[in-house]
């Protein structure tokens, strides 16, 4: 990945496939494979791993250090942007400051990773401290800033994990990836460039694919439909069809059928069957109780536990990752 110690040499104009490539490289890499995505976190995972010092600072942080207003360091450090990237080749350390005030969050994690974006791109050196207006042309610093603008949306937002998922309207987007409405409009445009054209569809986008495999898996979950965290993506399966007649079938010492006499499924422990509902005690039949929160098979229509409808939907669309 490029770094301080291998700066990209530029050509004019912005470089969309280094850019775009570079990112999905740094999925695969830094193993990115949840989402929305803690972008401290991220930025210390990319240290260690390349043995870097980055750090996170905020206004806040610089005021206490420094003893400088607010006010002044947002003005004279960071331009009156949302953040910006130092690079200090004396004590090798680059500081991605941000205004941690603004607002929604979404912001502050785009700004955090597109501030690192610059450092992954290679953008900044010993002669080239900070992307600011001042030190660079105009053509320069407006690439720059596209570049890791496009860093940011394909690590925050992948293109065809979101695609695979089918979350094609912007509210989605901002739901599922935790952006800005701004970042959510702009990753559904670029969604909607594939899907109206499979052409721009390729390999470096399915190599993502295995990294977010935990994510994409299809689960069920026995929750009340307002409690989903994200409830545009969610279905249910058709209950399997019951017999008109009662199946014998063996019944276990502590009371329970050995499979469901209802629809022939087997079950393994279970309170009611997965596929039809059914109580699987032969005698004093449970009933259904409040959802448990019981995570469930993909095929399955109700809870084996409780005996619940539930809702199936990917893994990554259930939890944060911090709720796992």
């Amino acid at each position: 990945m490029p770094s301080k110690t291998k700066v990209k040499k530029r050509a004019k104009g912005v470089d969309y496939g280094f850019a775009t490539q570079t990112a999905r490289d740094f999925i695969q890499l830094y193993n990115v494979d949840w989402l929305p995505i803690d972008a401290f976190e991220l930025v210390d995972k990319y240290a260690e791993a390349t043995n870097q010092n980055i750090q996170v600072k905020t206004i806040e942080d610089l005021s206490f250090e420094t003893k400088i207003d607010r006010q002044s360091l947002i003005d004279d450090v960071i331009y009156g942007e949302d953040g910006l990237v130092i690079f200090d080749s004396d004590l090798n350390l680059y500081s991605i400051v941000i205004n941690e005030k603004i607002e929604p969050f979404g912001r502050i994690r785009w700004t955090i990773v597109h501030e690192l974006g610059h450092i992954v791109l290679g953008h900044l050196s010993n002669s080239k401290t900070s992307i600011v207006k001042w030190q660079l042309t105009e053509e320069e610093y407006n690439d720059m800033e596209q570049e890791a603008h496009i860093f940011a949306g394909e690590v925050l937002s992948p293109k065809f994990i979101i695609y695979r998922i089918g979350a094609h309207s912007s509210a989605e987007i901002q739901d599922i990836c935790g952006l800005s409405i701004a970042a959510s409009d702009s990753r559904e445009n670029a969604i909607s460039e594939l899907i109206n054209d499979k052409r721009k569809m390729h390999d470096s986008m399915l190599n993502i694919i295995p990294t977010f495999s935990r994510f994409l898996e299809f689960k069920t979950i026995c929750l009340e439909k307002n409690k989903m965290r994200i409830k545009s993506r969610i279905t249910q399966n058709p209950p399997a069809e019951k017999q008109l007649s009662i199946l014998k079938v063996n019944v276990t010492s502590d009371g329970k059928y050995e499979r469901c006499p209802y629809c022939g499924n087997n079950h393994n422990a279970a309170n009611f069957c997965k596929l039809c509902g059914s109580s699987l005690f032969e005698t004093q039949p449970l009933t259904p109780s409040t959802p448990c929160g019981k995570i469930g098979d993909k095929d399955a229509s109700f809870c084996d536990h409780c005996g619940n409808i539930v809702y199936k939907t990917r893994f990554g669309l259930l939890y944060d990752k911090d709720e796992l």
